[in-house]
């Protein structure tokens, strides 16, 4: 499918997200942004501050009860850019299933660097930018909302990794949600990352020892 021009950036996700930098960043180059966030008990508990400040006039902020997965998805679908943003101390793999997503999706994605970006996606698949960095952020925002072939460049780059999962898994319709609890997808995404390395570094994933543990 061709990639949609989207009407807004889009952060999204409940764990270890740097709100406050994706609102920064966005403010000073006036782009159009949605901040999709569950309620604030909730987020707390993943290690997400919600936002509580003023919100900047290009800014929609929409709390969201997460019980709906088609709803999640539209909000991807309906978005130019998609946006993780993570804190410079963050050591785990923070945003592997919402960026799989909107790769599968179509959509381009930025994602600060850390755990589970560099070290599973080559550059190219995504765009990497430094943890807490607002000015390299806004740069990155503004270079790619204005540029459409870069952006699809990206995007499909991107797209051709979840298919790559989809291949070897054979369960792309089940990290979009279709049957599977939130604590079953993850394991399945965690596994698919696993063999997507190892496809990608030429090792067979059916070495199954390197497996053993990793649910």
């Amino acid at each position: 499918d061709a990639i949609s021009a989207g009407d807004y950036v889009l952060c999204a996700g409940r764990t270890l997200r740097d709100i406050e930098t994706f609102v920064r960043a966005l403010e000073r180059i006036g782009c159009p942004g949605v901040l999709l966030q569950q309620q604030k008990e909730i987020l707390s508990a993943h290690g997400t501050a919600a936002w509580s400040g003023e919100m900047p006039p290009n800014f929609q902020l929409v709390v969201d009860d997460g019980d709906s997965i088609q709803a999640f998805h539209g909000y991807i679908k309906r978005a130019r850019l998609v946006l993780i943003p993570r804190f410079r101390g963050d050591i785990a793999a923070t945003g592997i299933s919402t960026y799989m997503v909107a790769m599968a999706l179509h959509k381009c994605v930025i994602i600060s660097s850390g755990p589970g970006t560099e070290d599973v996606l080559l550059r190219g698949q995504a765009v990497f930018v430094p943890a807490e960095d607002v000015e390299t952020l806004a740069e990155q925002i503004a270079l790619l909302w204005k540029d459409g072939a870069l952006r699809s460049e990206i995007a499909s780059r991107g797209r051709q990794y979840a298919e790559l999962v989809r291949g070897e898994e054979r369960l792309f319709d089940g990290y979009l949600g279709r049957g599977y609890s939130s604590s079953e997808r993850i394991s399945i995404l965690e596994r698919m990352r696993l063999r997507c390395i190892l496809l990608l570094r030429g090792v067979d994933p059916r070495v199954k020892l390197l497996f053993e543990g990793t649910e």
